[in-house]
């Protein structure tokens, strides 16, 4: 499980990522399956494109939506979570 602030994730290179009203479509090529991301997930899988790293992706959305800090972790490393069980992203660590 990601529960660790300084997991550095990344998006597989392969995927097929398209942008339809806010919400993001990915098809993943080997699997040929299709994901649907909402908003708030795109948001996230945005922020992971750009960096990858957790804590900064929960800074980043803690301070434009002033939300209550601890809950937006757990929505993050829940996404997460669902995206590496998918195959979607893998983890790292910060630094390496």
């Amino acid at each position: 499980m990601v529960h660790d602030l300084e997991t550095i994730v990344r998006g597989r290179a392969d995927l097929l990522v398209e942008e339809l009203s806010g919400e993001l479509v990915i098809l993943d090529p080997i699997s040929a399956d299709v994901h649907h991301l909402d908003r708030q997930a795109a948001t996230v899988w945005r922020l992971l494109e750009e960096s990858g790293d957790l804590r900064q992706i929960i800074g980043t959305i803690v301070d434009v939506t002033e939300a209550d800090p601890a809950r937006v972790a757990a929505d993050v490393f829940a996404l997460v979570e669902q995206l590496m069980e998918l195959g979607l992203v893998t983890p790292g660590r910060g630094g390496s």
